[in-house]
């Protein structure tokens, strides 16, 4: 097993030692210690702003051609590219994510997602704008980039997120700060020499790395950032949002999901399995839009809680590095204690746990907690709370009305999805879901398209177009 030692911060294209004490990383399969970073001082955050500062002020990125801001990303994309197996074996001992898993939804999509960013920057149009009759003045709306962006990641996903954030303020022409969550931050090392190697103009991307309290919240409150984005828990999301309030920085959220899943009576329940468990096993339930609320038509209640909790119990547990495991650990000590928190409430609730409830007993280290299943009614706590872990509560619905109510019945609106064969009809159920995506029959990630929720679950949005939008300043340009 590999052991990182990583003491420096990525600032003003340079490494440089961080000054505010050590990290200690481990792995959540084994417990052990896996590498140590650099923390960063309140003063190595004042100079990665000053250095993003000043590149955004004086230096070349925000005045380059649209093409030639394509090009640096490409070749930034193509560097990512080229570690695609450091970049691998750091998440499956930092985050705990199986491997099968990491290659697709933790790797291969974010690396596709850089260039499609790269594409994108190379197309950024201004926009004419008619004359109305009364002034019969021209224009052209332009876009110009928002200014220097803090990019605060969560540690699930942490280089899918860092793409959607990071990626799409570079291709606006937005200069960076990341900071990683300091759970998991090995992977955004392999991000900065990804941007070394690309020839990224000096200040373009910094990396800080501390916790979130203090670097975090210093980032979200500093004079010199001009926009945050943000993915994380709904409290400190609203943290982030009083704190840049302060100052009316612009601020994109991207926090947590309660997501439904609708299956209704024509849906074909062996069909369907597979994804109604996937959808909130995947990544041990560390999912903000994983689809722990399944709501089914009473008529075929009975058969999806047998089915899926066959399912569940036959899903592979175990190390993340093996090819065949399915659910891996959770990341830490701290989210177990708090999942088995949540699941301590089912009783009081007249929740009954069907499948799983406690710490996987066929582990003697590591972070692992069984895959669970809970039957209750959607008042209960375990199914208004975002326990993020692998925990589904199945719910009965009356009919159609029964089952959008309920799935609507939450402070939360990020994903959804709806199963039944008639397309009309599930599409029809699926338009009334107030939340930000929503499928039918199938996933909801799409790069070209906007991700992000409605209520608690955020605020702006993250991918294609809109994504790159949300670090954009609109100004018209008229004349006579």
């Amino acid at each position: 097993m590999s052991v990182y030692e990583e003491p420096d911060l990525f600032v003003d294209g340079r490494w440089v030692p961080a000054t505010g004490g050590a990290i200690t990383v481990e792995n959540p399969a084994t417990e052990e210690r896996i590498g140590t970073v650099g923390g960063a001082s309140e003063s190595d955050m004042d100079t990665a702003v000053s250095a993003a500062r000043k590149a955004f002020d004086d230096g070349p990125w925000p005045r380059m051609a649209p093409r030639e801001r394509s090009a640096a990303l490409f070749r930034l994309a193509d560097a990512l590219g080229r570690r695609r197996d450091e970049i691998t074996e750091r998440l499956v001992t930092d985050v705990g994510t199986p491997v099968s898993l990491t290659r697709g939804l933790q790797l291969a999509r974010p690396l596709e997602h850089w260039r499609y960013l790269a594409e994108m920057a190379g197309r950024r149009d201004d926009e004419p704008v008619p004359p109305v009759p009364v002034t019969n003045v021209p224009g052209v709306v332009v876009r110009e980039p928002v200014g220097v962006v803090a990019g605060l990641c969560a540690y699930n996903f942490p280089f899918l997120i860092a793409t959607w954030k990071l990626g799409a303020a570079l291709a606006a022409g937005c200069t960076v700060v990341y900071k990683p969550n300091e759970i998991a931050p090995l992977i955004s090392y392999e991000l900065a020499r990804a941007a070394e190697e690309a020839e990224l103009p000096p200040g373009v991307l910094n990396l800080v790395v501390g916790d979130g309290p203090h670097i975090g919240a210093g980032l979200v409150a500093h004079h010199g950032v001009d926009a945050v984005s943000f993915t994380g828990s709904v409290p400190v999301g609203r943290s982030v949002l009083r704190a840049g309030a302060a100052s009316f920085k612009r601020v994109v959220l991207e926090l947590g999901g309660k997501s439904p899943a609708i299956v209704l009576d024509d849906a074909n329940i062996d069909g369907i399995v597979p994804a109604l468990v996937g959808g909130f096993v995947v990544n041990a339930g560390q999912s903000c839009g994983a689809t722990t609320r399944i709501i089914v038509a009473e008529s075929r209640y009975d058969e999806v809680v047998d089915k899926v909790s066959a399912a569940v119990e036959a899903t592979v547990v175990g190390d993340p590095a093996d090819p065949k495991t399915q659910v891996g650990p959770l990341i830490s000590a701290a989210q177990r204690e708090r999942v088995e928190a949540h699941l301590a409430t089912a009783d009081d609730d007249g929740a009954k746990v069907v499948v799983g409830g406690a710490r996987h007993p066929g582990f003697g280290r590591g972070y692992y907690f069984q895959p669970t299943v809970v039957l209750a009614d959607n008042k209960a706590h375990l199914a208004q709370e975002e326990i993020f872990g692998p925990v589904v509560t199945i719910i009965k619905a009356k009919d159609d009305d029964d089952a959008v109510a309920i799935a609507n019945d939450s402070r939360f609106g990020l994903a959804g999805v709806v199963y039944g064969r008639k397309r009309a009809r599930a599409m029809g159920v699926a338009r009334r879901i107030r939340a930000g995506n929503v499928g039918v029959n199938t996933g909801v990630f799409n790069q070209a398209a906007p991700i992000g929720g409605y209520k608690e679950s955020g605020l702006g949005r993250e991918g294609g177009p809109w994504g790159i939008d949300e670090f954009c300043e609109l100004k018209l340009l008229s004349w006579n």
